[in-house]
């Protein structure tokens, strides 16, 4: 099995869309992606605005996006300054 520093870069530049990443397996590959240096856009129903999911379970994809690690890239994490595709330039 790679160790994280082998898997680390692995995914740079990807880009990785997890359904369901508010707890339990979704979470855990959403953290792993990232890890692995993908850009994760992690979805979850469960919310610190709209409240626990329908089981009562206290996990939020707010949550979820605090133990992602960071990407490398130039995309911003959630609440920072947002770039539109005009701002990244001529595509290569």
């Amino acid at each position: 099995m790679a160790t994280d520093e082998a898997r680390a870069g692995v995914l740079e530049g990807k880009v990785a869309l997890v359904a369901g990443a508010t707890r339990g397996a979704g979470r855990a590959i959403a953290v792993e992606l990232a890890r692995a240096g993908a850009w994760v856009y992690a979805t979850g129903r469960s919310s610190r605005t709209a409240g626990r999911s329908e089981i009562d379970r206290p996990e939020t994809i707010e949550k979820t996006g605090e133990v992602i690690p960071p990407p490398r890239g130039l995309l911003p994490r959630p609440g920072e300054d947002r770039r539109t595709a005009d701002d990244a330039g001529p595509e290569s």
